[in-house]
């Protein structure tokens, strides 16, 4: 499966109904709403400024259709979505960040479908990308009885800096070449292929293969194209030589001249007071 990082923070589009196909990683679909935040809003809103949707229904999904989330022109689509997934969309948050998620949140898919009503779809396009995470909250809260409140604690955060501060090898993979291209990254278990991406996209799959927020500290501007392959069983872990491929650490150390350094950090904490199973009709 292939992630567009064009779906980024800082990324825009004016193309309606874009669709996101993504990988089983929380990252892939944290991206999508800053590409789709102004494509949905329905003028009936509740207390908060949530767009109300006329109808939205979530169904269990054992299709294996690949993962996706789609803006329409009247509402949304989505399909191979499992409940953890969503609720980084609503909430912007790394699994890390959650407790109190049930079993089944990251093994049990979902289909969706939720609709503006016809007289709403003139003004289905004004949405901020906060607003889009709220009209997904809205679904959550409508569909799984989600409620939730917020924590904060000490957590472990990794920077990614500059071994030694020497750039050397990472400018030997600076992409110049083809500006026109899509950036895009391929991801599949032990291996990461950049093709003019960013180092600020890497440190969110990062974030979602380490279970911990990676931050960039590279002061390094600019895209890369490099391939990275590393042992999956490593993650977290120091290299013992049982493995075919080192870990991931030494990968950006070895083949990036990168290293990930850990520290502690007040993080936000998402905790579920309640969520149930959606009722199918």
């Amino acid at each position: 499966m292939q992630f567009d990082p064009g779906m980024v923070p800082g990324h825009s589009t004016n193309h309606l109904g874009a669709q996101l196909v993504i990988k089983p990683l929380i990252v892939l679909i944290l991206c999508c709403l800053n590409h789709i935040c102004s494509l949905a809003q329905s003028g009936k809103v509740d207390s908060r400024g949530v767009p109300i949707f006329e109808v939205s229904v979530v169904r269990p999904d054992a299709t294996e259709q690949a993962m996706s989330l789609q803006f329409t022109g009247d509402g949304l689509v989505g399909h191979g979505l499992t409940f953890q997934t969503l609720l980084s969309v609503a909430y912007n948050v790394d699994p890390a960040q959650v407790t109190g998620a049930p079993k089944w949140a990251e093994s049990q898919n979902f289909s969706l479908q939720a609709k503006v009503s016809t007289e709403e779809i003139a003004e289905w396009g004004k949405l901020t990308a906060e607003q889009s995470r709220l009209a997904i909250r809205t679904l959550l809260e409508t569909n799984f009885k989600l409620t939730t409140h917020w924590e904060q604690k000490t957590a472990s955060v990794l920077d990614l800096t500059l071994v030694q501060g020497d750039s050397a090898k990472l400018n030997r993979l600076k992409d110049e070449e083809a500006k026109s291209d899509k950036p895009s990254m391929l991801t599949s278990s032990g291996r990461i292929e950049f093709n003019h991406a960013s180092l600020d996209v890497l440190c969110t799959v990062l974030s979602n293969q380490l279970e911990r927020k990676v931050v960039n500290k590279t002061n390094l501007d600019g895209n890369f194209r490099f391939l990275l392959q590393f042992e999956p069983e490593g993650l977290g872990k120091a290299d013992d030589g049982a493995g075919s491929f080192p870990t991931i650490y030494t990968v950006l150390r070895e083949k990036l001249g990168l290293q990930l350094v850990q520290r502690k950090e007040i993080v936000p904490n998402l905790i579920i007071d309640h969520v149930e199973l959606p009722q199918v009709n």
